[in-house]
């Protein structure tokens, strides 16, 4: 059996893709065990990489400015996922904007969509004790 065999049934019978001992964690593919296990391992390379003056994402040779750790390519990797993540969340900001237009228009709290009871109120009594607001709509 494969490697990714064995995590393919480990994930099928919902158990952690490491150890195939325990139950995974709802939000990821491993058991608490196994998890902090990995993340003291990868922060002790990290720690390790800098120290050796070597990049901490890939373990390579980095350029020794000043304020830079990583290598120039962790550093242009980085760089093409923060702009994919900066679009997304213009994407999904926008449609936030067009579907609180679209809730106050209809007389809708903006914030969850359930209905106002004040209409002098912009969001519901829900909403303005969660977020600490009170405003009154312009009239």
């Amino acid at each position: 059996m494969t490697w990714r065999e064995l995590k393919d049934a480990r994930r099928a019978k919902g158990l952690c893709l490491h150890c195939g001992l325990r139950a995974r964690l709802s939000d990821g593919g491993y058991c608490g065990s196994c998890l902090r296990k990995r993340s003291a391992s990868r922060r002790l390379l990290y720690s390790r990489r800098l120290r050796s003056a070597l990049c901490p994402g890939c373990g390579g040779e980095r350029d020794i400015s000043p304020g830079v750790i990583h290598c120039r390519g962790c550093i242009q990797k980085a760089r093409v996922r923060n702009a994919r993540y900066v679009v997304d969340r213009v994407k999904a900001a926008e449609r936030m904007v067009r579907l609180r237009r679209e809730r106050r228009k209809e007389g809708q709290c903006p914030e969850c969509g359930s209905r106002r009871e004040n209409p002098r109120r912009v969001c519901c009594l829900k909403c303005r004790r969660r977020n600490g607001q009170y405003k009154v709509a312009k009239v």
